[in-house]
């Protein structure tokens, strides 16, 4: 029975140090910037598939901080229509080509 308490211990003592070790926001950013400059904007999206995950990146606890990534895209420079492909369009245009009748 201890056992078990000594594990919950060690795990809640691990994942709470472990979340301190976040990746910051700006890596989210240059990541993006990253995949832009190898494939191209218009093979880019974000999704919310790590909303949900223990540790996500700071200032994205979830998606009601999304807009901050459109934020530092625009103070990067990108056009409203490189955000829109990024955010979601380049996800609906592969949907929409890849549909069935």
């Amino acid at each position: 029975m201890y056992k078990y308490h000594a594990e919950e211990a060690m795990y809640r003592k691990y994942t709470d140090e472990s979340y301190k070790l976040r990746a910051a926001f700006i890596f989210v950013i240059q990541h993006i910037e990253y995949v832009i400059k190898l494939v191209g904007v218009d093979y880019v999206g974000i999704g919310s598939d790590f909303d949900g995950i223990y540790q996500p990146p700071k200032q994205l606890d979830d998606v009601t901080t999304y807009p901050l990534i459109t934020k530092a895209l625009v103070e990067k420079g990108y056009s409203e229509k490189d955000i829109d492909k990024i955010l979601g369009g380049n996800l609906l245009r592969v949907f929409k080509a890849n549909e069935t009748n």
